[in-house]
């Protein structure tokens, strides 16, 4: 079996948004607030060359969606860094190629 890993980061909207996923999730306010202002370092991590797709977790569906579209190569992912369903992920202006080479509209 020759597979070649393809590496994927799913990122909150925000860390407002993830602060807010956490606490209802059942973690205090304090808790959830320090585990959102930890995660500014890995969401700044997310934004560098180790990833081939950076996938928006706007809502379950969509980012599942989007990771779908990006394992099985569909012609229109719902979600992900080319955001061609019209969703604003914050990731675009730039461009990057994927490890096949190929060009990932948006990708940090």
């Amino acid at each position: 079996m020759e597979f070649e890993a393809r590496f994927v980061f799913v990122q909150p909207p925000s860390t407002e948004t993830l602060a807010a996923r956490l606490r209802e999730g059942g973690k205090s306010e304090q808790k959830a607030q320090a585990l959102a202002t930890a995660a500014v370092e890995d969401l700044e991590y997310g934004k560098s060359e180790a990833f081939d797709q950076v996938i928006l977790n706007n809502s379950l569906e969509e980012a599942a969606a989007g990771l779908e579209a990006f394992i099985y190569g569909t012609d229109e992912p719902k979600l992900t860094n080319g955001a061609t369903s019209g969703v604003n992920t914050g990731l675009e202006g730039s461009e990057k190629t994927d490890r096949n080479g190929t060009a990932v509209q948006g990708a940090p």
